[in-house]
């Protein structure tokens, strides 16, 4: 669910006037997002623990995932504004969404 949260908060960045440092977003992008999201399985979460081994940080390790995955995606446009994965958020904001999902989906 925190990779799910990283992602939706870019795209709502990517989606505010008031950020022009992240453009709107193409299609092709978001689905690439979304992907990143929909696609996170065992190996996901193995290569999350792999990055919390070295930052001893949970939210952290998912920031550097998600960008990782950027990388691996080859899109120009969202290699333009991974820097802004995790922008202006704390643990907190993470986690507490998180949870909120894991809950509704649990339903």
């Amino acid at each position: 669910a925190r990779v799910k949260v990283e992602i939706e908060w870019l795209k709502c960045l990517a989606a505010h006037d008031g950020f022009p440092q992240v453009p709107a977003l193409s299609e092709t992008a978001l689905v690439l997002l979304d992907n990143i999201a929909t696609d996170f399985d065992l190996q996901g979460a193995q290569r999350v623990k792999e990055f919390e081994a070295t930052t001893n940080h949970d939210v952290k390790a998912v920031e550097y995932y998600v960008k990782e995955q950027i990388d691996k995606s080859g899109n120009s446009e969202l290699a333009a504004i991974k820097e802004f994965v995790h922008f202006s958020c704390t643990s907190e904001d993470i986690n507490n969404l998180a949870y909120g999902l894991m809950v509704k989906n649990s339903r």
